[in-house]
């Protein structure tokens, strides 16, 4: 019932990752939704990607999929107090209305920020970063506020490697992940999910991938993925064999580039990892905080985990006096 009225009644203008054709590819089709509906227009929502293991039920978001969390939909025109009020009240709702289940996990996106219905329930709020160069951007000022040796590096890239003009559907774009990947492809990506996405992506323009050639041989690749707003850095990745320092550099400039020329913002779906975030962070975008929120609710076989385990750790304590 809420699934179908949620596949009805979303904007066209909500962000990609809640598009139902997204969530049915990346969660193949193993997602719902909670809602709220007032005449007949959808004003909250709440989807999530549903999985099982042994202790019950995972309420998260999709593989591949950036970030989820509570989509609110009020009108543009109203005041500030009340729209906090409003939001607070619709995320209560959304989230008292969500099936059993033992954990719930999503990245919330940077600009929702309305926690407080949640802080008092024992939810957690993990804070992560990504960079976000913005619409409006002089593309030549941000490549002259770039790191010095990024400029090198794009400067380089625009000599030395050519445009793959050649069409890529799925198949094409998971051939060259395993050039990158090799055998662990199949482990780090669902081949089918891979095929079925980029080829939806391609039919209905939500994207682009840049692929490049150095020497006549696959160089790299950058899949980019977009809404009305903002197109997002999905995956990009080299040839294993390709051993220069300058095409992921290049090919992320080239979308930034893309992102720019189509008057939307360019979000590097960052990172954390100490191997990533600082080369996100040399090209010159606005870091941007948002929030794993999570919370897991008790059931019997967590119950007697936590009770043996205090047991255990209670003889460990006698013997050792």
């Amino acid at each position: 019932m809420h699934k179908e009225k949620y596949i009805n009644l979303l904007p066209k203008s909500a962000p990609l990752f809640y598009q139902p054709f997204w969530l049915d590819i990346t969660s193949n089709k193993n997602w719902d939704v909670v809602i709220d509906v007032q005449d007949e227009k959808l004003i909250a929502a709440l989807p999530f990607s549903v999985k099982q293991n042994k202790i019950g039920t995972i309420l998260t978001q999709p593989k591949l999929t950036p970030f989820l969390g509570p989509y609110i939909n009020l009108a543009p025109n109203i005041k500030y107090y009340q729209k906090i009020q409003q939001e607070d009240e619709l995320i209560k709702k959304l989230f008292s209305n969500l099936p059993k289940h033992y954990l719930y996990e999503q990245n919330w996106h940077y600009n929702q920020l309305s926690f407080l219905p949640l802080i008092n329930k024992s939810f957690e709020f993990k804070p992560r970063y990504t960079y976000l160069i913005s619409n409006n951007t002089d593309i030549n000022a941000l490549f002259a506020n770039m790191s010095t040796n990024e400029r090198s590096l794009i400067n380089k890239g625009s000599k030395e490697l050519t445009f793959d003009e050649t069409p890529i559907d799925g198949l094409s774009f998971w051939n060259n992940l395993t050039l990158r990947f090799g055998a662990e492809t199949d482990v780090l990506y669902d081949k089918q999910m891979i095929i079925n996405l980029v080829n939806e992506i391609n039919q209905n323009k939500k994207g682009k991938i840049i692929t490049t050639i150095r020497n006549n041989v696959f160089s790299g690749s950058l899949f980019l993925v977009e809404d009305e707003t903002t197109v997002y850095n999905l995956i990009g990745f080299t040839n294993l064999e390709n051993k220069d320092r300058f095409t992921h550099t290049f090919l992320i400039w080239e979308g930034i580039k893309y992102a720019i020329s189509k008057n939307k913002n360019f979000d590097f779906e960052g990172s954390i990892l100490p191997t990533v975030e600082p080369f996100f962070r040399k090209f010159g975008g606005v870091r941007k905080i948002y929030f794993t929120v999570s919370k897991k609710n008790p059931t019997p076989i967590t119950l007697f985990h936590e009770a043996f385990f205090k047991v255990v750790k209670g003889v460990k304590l006698i013997f050792r006096n």
